[in-house]
């Protein structure tokens, strides 16, 4: 732009049309850098008339003798990265807050089943598995036996057990909601 220090020295005294003039020059090259790294025209142009904004607000504090082209795209990128943060600040906020009403609706569930409850999902989920399956299943609810034990009396090696236990537990996942099923592992599966 022809006369930049100029077009500062008008803007910074309240000249419309020196206003004018400089979001003529520039908008689309910086709406295209904004849509560039927000990837979003909407967001876009949200930042470019935050820019403009805040350029007419802080007019009277711009130097002569600087770049507006530099101060602006600068002023924008800062504007941009400060948007971004503080989106995957939202989002890590959002995700924090579904995790924990999760747990709680998840925990509100396992605190309404009564341990009798509890065993009979348990045992008609276990009822569909295999009869091998099941059986080991049955050893481990039992809770007296190691692995070992279990390979020795079903007449299987230990890393079938340590398998067949592996698969006994993703087709329980398949059948019974998580958390109730980590509750379950945690209260009758596990050695």
């Amino acid at each position: 732009m022809e006369g930049e220090k100029k077009v500062v020295i008008r803007l910074k005294e309240g000249n419309r049309l020196a206003f004018t003039m400089v979001y003529m020059e520039y908008h689309k090259q910086l709406y295209s850098f904004a849509c560039h790294y927000l990837g979003d025209r909407y967001q876009a142009e949200d930042a470019i008339q935050w820019l403009f904004l805040r350029l007419w607000e802080n007019r009277q504090l711009l130097n002569e003798q600087m770049s507006l082209k530099s101060y602006l795209f600068t002023s924008l990128k800062n504007h941009i990265l400060n948007l971004l943060r503080d989106g995957k600040r939202e989002a890590l906020r959002q995700e924090q807050f579904l995790r924990e009403k999760e747990e709680t609706e998840d925990s509100s569930v396992l605190q309404q089943l009564d341990e009798e409850e509890v065993r009979q999902r348990l045992t008609a989920a276990i009822s569909t598995l295999s009869p091998q399956k099941r059986r080991i299943c049955e050893l481990k609810l039992e809770g007296t036996l190691s692995n070992a034990e279990i390979a020795e009396l079903l007449q299987i090696s230990v890393n079938t057990v340590k398998f067949q236990y592996n698969q006994i537990i993703k087709e329980l996942r398949s059948r019974i909601s998580p958390t109730l099923l980590l509750f379950l592992v945690f209260l009758f599966l596990l050695p």
